[in-house]
């Protein structure tokens, strides 16, 4: 699973950038496929176009153009509909039926035609593909557009579709028009007969009411009734005001003193009485008088606090006489507002016997008045709605008659065509290279899918649960130089791969000091993984800091290093183990901060020691001499002592070189790492390149020119 998710996340711009001239080639290619494709598509299965141009015109409802006002929403609609009936299956079949085709279009014609029958069904198939018609957009225009092989036959299948359109179109049209003349007239008739029987019943009613020269509106039973109901209107929504405050007024007196809640206007009345007045000008005499004393008095003074009682109680006393007055006027106006809503029923009731009695006098001079009206009425719609259908049939005949009633013509017929509309030599070459390179895109990207070696950081990243401490770059790829990788940041300070380091160092410092750790095992991948190189430069690095480390070589495989620092192999890590002091065998360096302590003589080496309790005495003993011990070891993916070390020491950190181990490697690696007691710091990768790296070359230029720069400017100086 960790492989996969890992195959599954490619860098785009690693791809462009490994595969760049494998892309150019597949352009090329592409652009020579494109036009060879064109100059073959021309010379046997070319296609001609031809379009033909309609014009469409609003609704002609009035003879003069300028007064037929456009509904949008209507017009859009209509063109899109007649777009529609252009390619429809009924007008190519209309078309097709033209003795026309057979002599202006024979090859077209000859390709359909089964033992002497033109074979009209897959006629009208093929020819729904080579017809279309669209609106243009922001214009009245509709553009039909006939494409062939043969310049001078798809001229004709235009002329023959637009024609067959066109035809279609006026039948449509006079059949409307017919339609529509059927409808006026029958609605006039209809029109004709309400009007006469309206007539007969406004008669019958006035003879039978006597309604000769009644006005119900002018009499005085009406006016009478108006100002009646007015009245009672308005003393109604005065009841219900006084029976929604009376109910207030009576919820808070039966909820007790302290549930009443006084308005404003009832507070501002007792405030203005004399009574409180006076207590809160006698409070505000009390307050002058506590600020002149306190000009010469403090606040503890007994005559401040005598009058603070004075105040607060003459406070208090205002407040109890502000209660009762409020309580009082509270009573007063509820006993107003009873009275009041007396008053109002009383006149409500004089008021409904009055207007029931006028109800009454007016009920049947109302009913023969409303019956009139509505017949009047009535009788007026009709002969406007019969003015309107005589009107609107004068225009029908008069607008019938004009040249654009069908509302479409051609303002463009079909001309032969002078140029191919495919193919197109600017699409099919860019086509072609859009093609070959998009499948060889698709490839390299398969290819680096499939590919699931460790290039970068980022592939080390995307695995789940797996740290990037850092990145190393290939010796290559440094402008340095670098002679010796595995002292390169004592030999050559100011090298891009010293400065890795350095990055190193802060991400493994910021980790161990973190957990308290002093005790760092450095385990490789892969035998080649270059982890005695990052141990050794680690340990320069952390020595430069001015930390005090011992650098232990427990590779009892292959020891090399004793090789980097110019050392005898022995003493060493066997010697410990068999109970030398440490003090024997930790060799200095050039760096006084450095120690190193070598393998040990092949005979003092026993691989099963690195299982043992010794190892972690002489590691106890190291940590107890230095401020970090860091350990080389063997690689994990060939013996087990990096498992059993990980028992005894503080932390881990696996190297792995790009372009050397798989992902799923190292996510294997990672988990046995993390399962054990040593914290599992993370993976740092080294000997990255510049193609797996993306800008890394560019970084590391940069870098080296901004050093250079200083140096030389340093030795100027000196």
């Amino acid at each position: 699973m960790v492989g996969t998710k890992g195959a599954s996340r490619v860098d785009p711009l690693r791809v462009l950038r490994k595969y760049k001239f494998v892309f150019v080639l597949a352009a090329i290619v592409g652009a020579v496929v494109g036009g060879a494709g064109h100059f073959l598509i021309a010379a046997y299965i070319p296609t001609w176009s031809t379009p033909v141009i309609f014009k469409v015109y609003p609704p002609q409802t009035r003879p003069n153009p300028d007064q037929v006002s456009i509904d949008d929403d209507e017009f859009t609609r209509f063109m899109a509909t007649e777009a529609s009936m252009m390619v429809s299956e009924y007008l190519l079949r209309q078309a097709l039926e033209s003795p026309r085709l057979q002599s202006e279009a024979p090859k077209w014609y000859n390709r359909y035609v089964r033992s002497g029958v033109f074979d009209i069904g897959n006629a009208v198939i093929d020819l729904e593909d080579r017809v279309g018609a669209r609106t243009i957009a922001g214009t009245d225009l509709i553009r039909m557009n006939v494409s062939w092989r043969d310049k001078n036959e798809v001229t004709a299948l235009a002329e023959i579709l637009s024609s067959a359109y066109l035809q279609d179109l006026r039948r449509r049209g006079a059949r409307s028009n017919t339609e529509r003349r059927d409808a006026i007239d029958q609605a006039i008739r209809g029109l004709q007969r309400d009007f006469a029987q309206a007539e007969r019943r406004r008669n019958e009613v006035v003879t039978t009411k006597r309604m000769d020269h009644l006005d119900v509106t002018q009499s005085q039973e009406r006016a009478e009734m108006m100002i009646v109901l007015g009245s009672m209107q308005e003393l109604g929504m005065s009841l219900q005001s006084v029976l929604t405050q009376k109910a207030d007024m009576e919820a808070q007196l039966r909820s007790g003193l302290g549930g009443l809640q006084y308005n404003d206007t009832l507070r501002a009345e007792v405030e203005a009485m004399p009574l409180i007045q006076s207590l809160r000008a006698q409070v505000v005499s009390l307050q002058s008088l506590r600020m002149a004393e306190l000009e010469r008095l403090s606040e503890d003074n007994p005559t401040i606090r005598r009058i603070d009682h004075q105040i607060t109680a003459l406070q208090r006393s205002i407040e109890q006489e502000r209660q009762i007055l409020l309580r009082e006027l509270f009573q007063t106006r509820l006993d107003q507002v009873r009275l009041f809503e007396q008053t109002i029923r009383d006149q409500l009731a004089s008021l409904a016997q009055r207007r029931s009695e006028l109800g009454v006098r007016l009920q049947e001079l109302v009913f023969a008045e409303n019956e009139l009206t509505d017949i009047d009425r009535r009788m007026m719609q009709i002969l406007e709605l019969q003015q309107q259908f005589e009107t609107d049939l004068r225009l029908l005949d008069a607008t019938s008659q004009m040249a654009t009633s069908s509302r479409v013509e051609i303002i463009h017929s079909a001309r032969v065509p002078t140029q191919m509309s495919f193919p197109k030599i600017y699409i099919l070459v860019p086509a072609g290279i859009v093609l070959v390179v998009g499948i060889v895109a698709g490839v390299a990207y398969l290819l680096e899918m499939v590919d699931q070696r460790v290039k970068s950081p980022a592939d080390i990243a995307s695995l789940p649960s797996v740290r990037v401490l850092g990145m190393v770059p290939h010796v290559s790829e440094d402008p340095a130089r670098i002679e010796t990788p595995e002292r390169v940041f004592a030999e050559q300070p100011l090298s891009g791969m010293a400065e890795s380091y350095r990055h190193v160092r802060g991400a493994v410092l910021k980790r161990m000091r973190a957990g308290g750790f002093k005790t760092l095992l450095v385990v490789p991948a892969m035998p080649g993984s270059g982890a005695t190189t990052v141990a050794s430069n680690l340990a320069e690095s952390l020595a430069a800091a001015d930390h005090r480390v011992i650098l232990i070589d427990t590779n009892f495989r292959r020891p090399r290093l004793h090789e980097v620092y110019g050392l005898p192999m022995g003493p060493g890590v066997g010697e410990l183990l068999r109970g030398a002091p440490l003090v024997e065998v930790c060799q200095k360096t050039g760096n006084p901060n450095l120690r190193v302590i070598p393998v040990g003589d092949p005979s003092s080496r026993e691989l099963e020691a690195l299982a043992t309790g010794a190892i972690a005495k002489v590691i106890k003993q190291a940590s107890a001499e230095a401020d970090y011990v860091i350990l080389d070891v063997a690689p994990a993916t060939v013996s087990g002592d990096a498992q059993a070390l990980a028992q005894v020491t503080d932390a881990t950190l696996l190297v792995a070189r790009a372009f050397g181990e798989t992902r799923g490697q190292i996510g294997r690696l990672s988990r046995e790492l993390d399962e054990q007691p040593a914290r599992y710091l993370g993976v740092l990768v080294n000997a990255a390149r510049s193609a797996s790296g993306g800008y890394l070359r560019g970084n590391l230029r940069a870098g080296h020119s901004y050093t250079a720069k200083a140096a030389s400017k340093a030795k100027a100086k000196s």
